[in-house]
């Protein structure tokens, strides 16, 4: 059952222009949208399309002090699924040490057991190795004590892998839940967005955004703090989905993509290009994620048919057709299920 009762009155703000570019010319895009992806988040949504930037954003949309309402139930609360090594059967203790094998090649890792003989098998894999430069986030293989800020670093995963290859991770996570988590396990997290470190200039090699610049209700501001926090030459990463894709066009509303209200805004390739031009980011390269489109058209054909997306056993089957449209959009990196950009500072 989706939640339909009303949002607070008092919990909203109504927007008089574009987010992302101050925009007022638009044009409704869907309306009516409820929460199906989780089915915490109360009330009915209007998404628009501007005719400026070409993003899209809820209108109106919670403000920053009742958003959390939309976190009640989400997937970063879940616990580590992580399986220990004594644990696995022995093919799979294999790929294990293959994998660290190569890990601790690529990115300066110390991951054990390993296996050297996962270097070549890796690279002639390009299927696995993509996994695990989507891992790291696309970074490339930065100095030992390299300073890293995840933004919304939710399970904190890549805050451990950081670790691991020598680099010195912080994090910035507005759900209280996840902050005290990572703390409990020594790293070095602060409750709230990318504004914590607002006013500081030069601090960081690399800062991550993975699946946050939608949830994010001043997208420009928290790019532009992004800028000031990197040293010259450093790096971002965005990663979010994208209004251009395939599934969109396939599954409109249900699209599991859209997931009113948390996302706030959801960018194209172009946009986020644009923006990030803007800003004054310069070498942007797309590192289209192929590994998803199945996933998101599997996800959002159970939200077609009154599913919640997260239960693995509920997923139902694609059709041919369907593999077909998502095997499309891996073809086409403008129509992908994600945007995924890497960025620098200028040196």
């Amino acid at each position: 059952m989706i939640n339909r009762n009303e949002w607070p009155e008092d919990g909203l703000e109504y927007l008089a222009s574009c987010p992302v570019c101050g925009g007022t010319q638009r044009n409704i895009l869907f309306e009516g949208l409820v929460d199906k992806v989780f089915d915490c988040a109360a009330g009915k949504w209007t998404l628009w399309k501007c005719m400026g930037c070409q993003n899209a954003y809820l209108d109106p949309r919670p403000t920053s002090a009742s958003i959390h309402l939309a976190y009640a139930v989400y997937y970063t609360h879940d616990e580590d699924a992580y399986v220990p090594y004594d644990s696995l059967c022995f093919l799979r203790k294999l790929r294990r040490r293959f994998a660290n094998g190569y890990r601790n090649w690529r990115y300066g890792s110390n991951f054990q057991p390993q296996s050297i003989f996962g270097i070549p098998l890796t690279i002639l894999l390009p299927q696995i190795r993509k996994s695990f430069v989507h891992k790291h986030r696309f970074l490339p293989k930065l100095p030992r004590d390299a300073r890293i800020l995840d933004v919304g670093f939710g399970t904190g995963h890549f805050m451990d892998m950081a670790i691991a290859a020598g680099w010195k991770p912080a994090g910035v996570d507005s759900d209280s839940v996840v902050v005290e988590k990572a703390r409990s396990r020594g790293h070095d997290v602060s409750l709230g967005g990318i504004e914590v470190y607002a006013g500081q200039q030069d601090v960081f090699d690399a800062i991550t955004m993975s699946h946050v610049i939608e949830h994010v209700h001043k997208p420009v501001r928290a790019l532009e703090i992004a800028y000031e926090l990197l040293k010259p030459g450093g790096y971002i990463m965005v990663d979010t989905p994208n209004l251009d894709s395939m599934g969109l066009e396939f599954f409109g509303s249900n699209w599991r993509g859209l997931e009113v209200p948390r996302h706030l805004v959801i960018f194209s390739w172009d946009s986020m290009n644009i923006l990030l031009n803007d800003i004054g980011f310069v070498g942007a390269i797309e590192c289209p994620r192929h590994d998803v489109s199945l996933g998101m058209f599997e996800k959002s054909k159970a939200i077609s048919e009154g599913f919640l997306p997260h239960n693995a056993t509920l997923l139902p089957t694609l059709s041919e057709w369907e593999i077909r449209q998502a095997s499309a959009s891996t073809s086409n990196l403008k129509r992908s299920e994600f945007v995924t950009l890497v960025a620098r500072k200028p040196a």
